[in-house]
């Protein structure tokens, strides 16, 4: 049976359970909840920044990510940035601004690695997305979370990109909400980190979070396969909204 991690709001402990056991609260995935997502997973990734927890990967920082952003992205997103012809198709076309911008992030891809090692390290979930943080009904206030992956080092903010964006890739949250939410998922997840004894990395956690969702997110955001099926004009424009999104707030960080 599938193995899931189960924290508690007071976050007294951590224990693997039966994923099979679990049953689901019926919550909407509102504000609140991922202001309470995003704080703990500070005080996780807080707790994850020891020296004994970082020893226990084989790999150095960032790795899994920077295999992403240097095998994934180049077929994924860097080829098709390329495509003039993709480009002139009638749903990008009007957006000749937005594949600048990204191929200039493009061109920044090894100095944003490099920057996002820098960083305080924690072993992170790896793909916290709101699917893989399950609300029990018997433990509403906590969560119960599963597909951990991406298992090297990574900067503090890194957890932050998948909470923002999995719902979007989903189809189930508009893109246009995105700002807001990064806006609060982001103090609350600094409380988590300053609730374990880490203050004073506001700026550094927000540069993280910005690059490191670009790097895992923003390049491939626009499945290319759906521009030929004229049922997704819609979930095209959605994608195009969330690309728009990821690459402003890297863009703020990128000299």
């Amino acid at each position: 049976m599938d193995q899931a991690i189960h924290f508690a709001a007071d976050f007294p402990w951590r224990s693997e359970v039966a994923l099979g056991d679990v049953v689901e609260a019926p919550r909407t995935w509102d504000v609140e909840l991922f202001a309470r997502a995003a704080h703990l997973l500070g005080r996780w990734n807080a707790r994850s920044t020891s020296p004994a927890v970082l020893a226990r990967s084989a790999f150095p920082a960032g790795y899994a990510l920077r295999m992403y952003a240097e095998r994934a992205v180049p077929a994924r997103g860097l080829g098709p940035l390329a495509d003039d012809g993709l480009w002139a198709h009638p749903w990008l076309a009007c957006h000749a601004d937005l594949r600048a911008d990204l191929r200039r992030l493009g061109s920044c891809i090894p100095a944003m690695l490099d920057r996002l090692d820098t960083f305080v390290q924690a072993m992170p979930h790896g793909d916290a997305s709101p699917q893989n943080l399950l609300v029990p009904a018997d433990g509403p206030d906590g969560f119960v979370v599963i597909d951990i992956s991406f298992r090297s080092p990574h900067a503090l903010g890194f957890d932050l990109g998948q909470l923002l964006v999995g719902l979007t890739h989903a189809g189930h949250l508009p893109a246009a909400v995105l700002d807001e939410l990064a806006d609060r998922i982001l103090p609350a997840y600094l409380d988590g980190l300053e609730t374990e004894g880490l203050t004073g990395l506001r700026d550094d956690v927000a540069e993280a979070f910005a690059l490191s969702v670009q790097l895992r997110s923003g390049f491939d955001a626009i499945p290319w396969e759906w521009l030929d099926d004229p049922v997704h004009e819609r979930d095209v424009a959605e994608r195009v909204a969330l690309a728009r999104c990821l690459v402003g707030r890297a863009l703020a960080h990128v000299g």
